[in-house]
């Protein structure tokens, strides 16, 4: 989940909003679950794998799409 990742990186909210061009409202209503990150549109999901430095399944909460990717990913 991206609180989980955040704090792991050691980053406040704030500053993660700045790093990866997320406005703060918008994210606190992905952590808080006002708003679903799985919804997300590509672009937000990219930034914040880039900024904190993750995979995509380290912020998704639907297990299902969670799945999907690591089907994916194992048949590299």
């Amino acid at each position: 989940m991206i609180q989980d990742e955040r704090i792991k990186k050691g980053y406040t909210q704030s500053q993660l909003s700045k790093k990866c061009g997320i406005p703060l409202s918008t994210l606190q209503k992905y952590e808080n679950g006002q708003k679903n990150i799985n919804n997300a549109n590509l672009s937000s999901l990219v930034r914040l794998c880039i900024a904190l430095e993750c995979d995509l399944v380290d912020i998704l909460t639907d297990e299902s799409l969670i799945d999907l990717i690591k089907i994916k990913d194992n048949l590299k």
